[in-house]
């Protein structure tokens, strides 16, 4: 491990400026700080002081740029921010599209396509990576059309038309300004799951239930958002989860609070039949057709089912199993930190009693093949587990498993070894004063 050293702790946090999106993001969602997707969500504005600004960040709203008539160039308008309709800008713009998997998208700007067809395979990847369910060649793509709100003769923020003679699936997005982002990924899911149960049941009704819905978008917005995955892990670790019968009661919009459940959920149902080695695409379609949750189970799971003991505790048990055994991507400063304290403490046998030994008095047990030993295996946990490590407690991890490095080496000059951990020290106090002032500067305690 090479030891890297900084000189001051301005230039630390400078250095912290310039650390990976997703880990700055990552520590700002663990200490408090509300995820928001990329910033693509939000185009920016060709004038600022048009912008509208969005003070919701846990529900990020898209800002949607006028149509354009035919008259006008695209490229005045396309980051314009929303104003009120005019008669030029309520003509019908030349349609667009552009093709995913399983949808054709159709939008008069082309930021507006981009950004929905990006959506659109993120959703088919959720979808499709472990069900390997393609579209069918004989299966036309689901035709999703965002219609401008002059244009949209409906109530709500969607609409999903099903042709009967065709089996065509058309989504309508009603793309107008204050629509979330996670309104899209719902939209965009519920279609490609009436899509995909049509393949199998093409004579049948498809109203997927909320709670699928929920969870294909939400593992969608995690895809999209790694430091969201994190908070989500750690969240869940301090929520219980909701009973099935709460999870698949709510009717109409699905509450929000239950969204990250649903997800969890889905991961658990889908473990449980790859576990049984069950096919599960007639599942999906038979709960999207309408077939209710607890039939489905017993179906499916007849023995547990049966058995009262097991039915409780199935689904707690399982969301106890997926959120401890899912790791997040990189550790808090406070878990840095404990983290590496945790592998700098030592406990050897000195006589009768084992003793607790602080890593400043390791020099002094150089000469003993078993500390040598020990150490190394706390090295190359380190080592294992640094790119894990907050970018804050990074130089610290460094300079700690350079210390523990040289111990490790019996040809290692004491003196040295003193001043090795000498500058390990220098950097955990200074990554302790800067995570200090970052929590201050957060409000925290």
């Amino acid at each position: 491990m090479k030891a890297a050293v900084t000189p001051s702790p301005i230039l630390r946090v400078l250095r912290l400026a310039a650390v990976p999106v997703f880990a700055v993001a990552t520590f700002l969602s663990a200490t408090g700080v509300p995820s928001v997707p990329p910033s693509k969500v939000t185009p920016p504005a060709d004038n600022p002081a048009d912008a509208k600004p969005d003070a919701n960040t846990t529900a990020p709203k898209i800002i949607i740029p006028p149509a354009t008539s035919t008259a006008t160039t695209s490229t005045s308008t396309t980051a314009a921010a929303a104003r009120p309709p005019t008669a030029a800008s309520l003509a019908v713009a030349p349609m667009r599209t552009q093709e995913t998997q399983w949808f054709s998208i159709a939008a008069d700007e082309t930021s507006a396509l981009a950004f929905v067809a990006e959506i659109a395979r993120e959703t088919e990847l959720c979808f499709g990576r472990e069900l390997r369910w393609e579209r069918p060649a004989a299966t036309p793509r689901i035709e999703a059309v965002l219609t401008r709100p002059a244009h949209a003769n409906w109530l709500g923020h969607s609409r999903i038309e099903v042709n009967r003679d065709t089996g065509r699936v058309t989504l309508r997005l009603r793309w107008a300004d204050g629509l979330r982002v996670s309104e899209v990924e719902e939209a965009l899911a519920r279609a490609l799951l009436v899509a995909a149960a049509k393949t199998l049941r093409p004579r049948d009704a498809a109203a997927p239930p909320g709670w699928l819905v929920a969870a294909l978008a939400f593992e969608t917005q995690l895809t999209r958002a790694s430091a969201l995955m994190d908070h989500q892990i750690r969240l869940a670790r301090k929520t219980p989860p909701p009973t099935l019968a709460a999870l698949t009661a709510p009717a109409g919009d699905f509450p929000d609070t239950l969204r990250a459940p649903a997800f969890w959920f889905w991961r658990h149902l889908r473990r449980e039949f790859a576990a049984e080695n069950r096919p599960m695409r007639e599942a999906i379609a038979a709960l999207v057709c309408g077939e209710p949750l607890e039939k489905l189970l017993a179906r499916e799971f007849p023995e547990m089912m049966r058995d009262p003991d097991r039915r409780a505790v199935w689904w707690p048990a399982g969301y106890t199993v997926l959120t401890r055994e899912s790791e997040a991507l990189v550790q808090t400063p406070a878990e840095s930190h404990e983290y590496l304290e945790n592998a700098l403490r030592f406990v050897f046998a000195t006589g009768v009693d084992d003793e607790l030994c602080p890593p400043w008095r390791l020099p002094a047990l150089h000469g003993l093949s078993a500390a040598r030993e020990a150490a190394n295996l706390r090295r190359r946990t380190l080592l294992r587990d640094i790119w894990r490590a907050n970018p804050v407690w990074h130089n610290a991890w460094v300079a700690s498993g350079r210390f523990l490095e040289k111990f490790c080496d019996d040809s290692t000059d004491p003196a040295e070894l003193v001043r090795s951990w000498e500058t390990a020290a220098a950097e955990i106090e200074t990554a302790r004063k800067i995570s200090t002032e970052i929590r201050q500067l957060l409000g925290e305690k």
